[in-house]
């Protein structure tokens, strides 16, 4: 009796994590699994999303990130692809690389700051990081911080995590 109470019990928990699975898969394989999946992100709004975060091309009209720290506005974001990897290096557990994303402009305001002092920043014990971020020919025609002159026509290639998370 035992044992089988124990069948039904793997058997349960085997099917609910491929059912687990299939609703991962599904949001983020399809345009409208991805649309939701972005909606559930406090402080995120996207207008005219297309595409999925699995994989291919996306664009988005207008993407819009507020927060404690400030907002963050990014006009006309698309790229060609996304693409995932599982373990990339011995110290990453899953690697990204976004490849010709481009922006027509990016905008970023901070928050006000509270007249408080902000207490002393502490330099990390370790700046390896547990994954691997490609940025495979980015453009943005218009960079917009705070007050800060904007920058225009901004070309740039990175990577963080490279060389094993050494770099």
């Amino acid at each position: 009796m035992a044992g089988g109470a124990l069948v039904r019990l793997l058997l349960v928990v085997a099917g609910t994590l491929v059912a687990l699975g299939a609703a991962v898969a599904w949001l983020a394989g399809t345009s409208a699994g991805t649309a939701w999946l972005l909606a559930q992100i406090p402080g995120l709004r996207i207008s005219a999303p297309s595409g999925a975060l699995a994989g291919g091309p996306f664009s988005a009209r207008r993407v819009q990130w507020e927060g404690d720290a400030g907002r963050l506005v990014v006009e006309d974001l698309r790229w060609a692809d996304l693409r995932w990897s599982w373990r990339p290096h011995a110290q990453a557990w899953v690697g990204v690389d976004l490849v010709e994303a481009r922006a027509a402009r990016v905008e970023w305001r901070s928050a006000p700051r509270a007249d408080a002092p902000a207490a002393p920043l502490q330099p990390p014990a370790d700046l390896r990081l547990p994954v691997q971020v490609r940025l495979l020919d980015l453009r943005a025609e218009r960079i917009e911080v705070d007050d800060l002159p904007p920058l225009e026509r901004l070309q740039l290639g990175a990577e963080l995590g490279a060389d094993e998370g050494r770099v």
